[in-house]
């Protein structure tokens, strides 16, 4: 699987489909899904994407568009990646 993760200095995760997004039918199941963000790596932080005009324009500027995954607690024993791909490999499976 490929890696999705991106972890921010304060261990919050957003997990990337960006590539997902270029298709307009997975684009729009997402939609329908989860919140959408476009990641800003200046500040490691995530924008709200409100419509689909703008994921298209995050998309056209070859910006990142993310799902907010959530805090990562330091007691945990795996790693941001590992969290991710579970989550992706058991509750979305995107990929077939």
């Amino acid at each position: 699987m490929e890696n999705r993760a991106i972890v921010t200095e304060d261990n919050f995760i957003f997990a990337d489909v960006t590539d997902i997004c270029s298709s307009h039918v997975r684009r729009v199941e997402l939609w329908n899904v989860f919140d959408l963000y476009e990641f800003i790596e200046k500040d490691e932080s995530g924008s709200l994407l409100e419509t689909m005009d703008d994921i298209r324009r995050v998309l056209k500027d070859n910006g990142r568009v993310c799902i907010r995954i959530g805090q990562l607690e330091e007691k945990t024993t795996k790693s941001p990646i590992d969290v991710l791909n579970e989550l992706f490999s058991t509750t979305l499976n995107m990929g077939n």
